[in-house]
């Protein structure tokens, strides 16, 4: 897998927004960064409100310890969204550099920058930065998801003589209980690979994104 290695330094050229892995999901499909409703665990917000977006003109730069690990970072032209949004310094008062507490003296009060949205990733975005290891972990998901779509159409064809795939015992089983019938049906089945390709194209998508490069780090 090829990564590629980031230079750039505290300027007014590029905002970052840190984010999860679910986040992004969820960012791709809105097209844009903003304030979420109606949450959904599996599949992330499903529409966005107006609300000011966090931003970083420090590429290290932590709003807050324990805010929750960043495994994507978004990489915006600062002046292009300058632009088009309102953009006002921001600090929290919990400033860290990496890991590293700044003392008073020391902190960067106007790295953190508040971009009043929701933000078009249209709109100067130059790039979005996803851990190798998020990378490879997401390349696994595909491969064992498609292996359980393989498994789940054995299951299936079963059906016609009516037995079901035991995991404990590791063996074809007559269905015999009502409970059984109902578990191991082609309804249910049908379900559970519908889901899986749906997983596959939603990480296939992210992957794929004309945007996304793969980086060892975010230093």
């Amino acid at each position: 897998m090829k990564t590629i290695d980031i230079t750039e330094k505290v300027n007014d050229q590029y905002l970052y927004h840190n984010t999860s892995l679910n986040a992004t999901m969820s960012i791709i499909k809105l097209g844009a960064i903003g304030h979420g409703d109606d949450y959904n665990p599996m599949i992330g917000y499903q529409s966005l409100s107006p609300g000011y977006v966090s931003f970083s003109r420090s590429k290290k730069y932590r709003s807050a310890p324990g805010a929750g690990r960043a495994e994507v970072r978004f990489v915006f032209d600062y002046q292009a969204l300058k632009r088009k949004y309102r953009i006002e310094p921001f600090s929290d008062g919990m400033v860290v550099n990496g890991d590293k507490f700044l003392k008073g003296g020391e902190r960067r009060w106007e790295s953190e920058e508040i971009v009043w949205g929701p933000v078009q990733i249209k709109d100067g975005l130059i790039r979005i930065e996803l851990l190798a290891t998020e990378a490879k972990k997401i390349e696994e998901i595909i491969v064992n998801t498609g292996a359980a779509i393989v498994r789940t159409t054995q299951k299936i064809k079963r059906l016609d003589t009516g037995d079901f795939w035991h995991p404990i015992r590791k063996e074809w089983i007559p269905i015999t209980t009502i409970q059984q019938r109902k578990f191991h049906s082609l309804e249910n089945y049908q379900k559970s690979i519908d889901s899986d390709h749906k997983l596959i194209y939603k990480y296939q998508k992210l992957l794929s994104h004309p945007k996304v490069r793969v980086v060892d780090n975010f230093n």
